[in-house]
């Protein structure tokens, strides 16, 4: 738990959209998002895919003595946040208060279009309502080595625009969106067990330096229904960071065979001075963020 030094309210400068989810008012996030999955549970031959999606949330949230919702209160710089909820999250779950305390926001029926290096693009309706805020990204790419589709990812380094005509609840307005250079996860490979009697260390190099990197892991335990899943924020130009074993504790260990388990580790950058505070009339909405992620299955002992 954060709490504030002198005994006043509790703020978080590297996040404008608290105050939002704290006093009540209007408020998006577009999130562009890049994953670099190794896969080679089941499979001949190992192989990295790569898969581009997207996600708008548009929300209006109610003013609460007590809010709090874990898509937008992350722990500070140099801690963790864990949860451990009932059902599976990478299926049709939700986290527990994730949802709006107020409703989702009417951006009519056109498709958002999205510009940038590789050209423009329509990326996703912007009807589809966030059943799961979580997990439920639009996918517009993905490359799969040595397969017969097609290389379809779209995601770079570079500006971006997202736009949309606009609806009943808010207007059109753009997005501004900078990918940045990707991160790279140094010892991935050798990270195949995990002992989470003892702290896991993370490598990484590059990606932009003012920047904090997210560390994310979650496992769904099948037999169970049950998912684990806990949230760590390095500070802004570290390359390293440990999970103590207290925050390793509340995901389940691995089960044989490895399909009554579902294990994702994610590794990414989470540039939260970019996402912005939306006018409350939404007269000219921006909020933005971009994430660069890497993800690898393992066993937890």
């Amino acid at each position: 738990m954060a709490i504030s030094s002198d005994g006043s309210s509790c703020t978080d400068p590297g996040n404008p959209l608290a105050q939002s989810i704290v006093n009540g008012g209007k408020f998006g996030a577009v999130v562009l998002m890049r994953t670099n999955i190794h896969e080679d549970l089941g499979l001949k031959t190992p192989t990295d895919v790569t898969v581009d999606t997207t996600i708008v949330n548009l929300r209006q949230e109610v003013a609460a003595p007590f809010p709090f919702n874990p898509l937008f209160a992350y722990p500070p710089p140099g801690s963790c946040t864990a949860y451990g909820v009932r059902g599976n999250l990478f299926a049709s779950d939700d986290l527990p208060l994730a949802a709006t305390t107020g409703k989702y926001l009417d951006a009519g029926n056109a498709m958002y279009q999205l510009s940038g290096p590789g050209g423009v693009r329509p990326v996703m309706p912007a009807t589809i309502p966030p059943l799961n805020p979580v997990l439920s990204l639009w996918q517009i790419g993905k490359n799969i080595p040595n397969s017969p589709l097609r290389n379809s990812a779209l995601l770079q380094q570079g500006d971006y625009t997202l736009k949309v005509a606009g609806g009943a609840d808010v207007g059109a307005f753009q997005a501004n969106i900078t990918n940045p250079a990707p991160l790279t996860w140094t010892n991935r490979d050798q990270l195949t067990n995990i002992n989470r009697t003892q702290p896991l260390t993370i490598n990484w190099t590059g990606g932009p330096s003012n920047t904090p990197v997210a560390i994310i892991d979650a496992n769904v335990d099948l037999p169970t229904n049950s998912t684990a899943l806990f949230v760590c924020i390095a500070p802004a130009g570290s390359s390293s960071f440990s999970v103590p074993p207290y925050v390793l504790a509340n995901v389940p260990a691995s089960r044989s065979p490895p399909t009554r388990l579902e294990g994702h580790a994610v590794r990414g950058c989470h540039d939260a001075g970019h996402a912005r505070q939306l006018h409350r009339q939404w007269t000219r909405p921006r909020c933005d963020r971009c994430h660069n992620i890497q993800r690898a299955p393992g066993d937890f002992q």
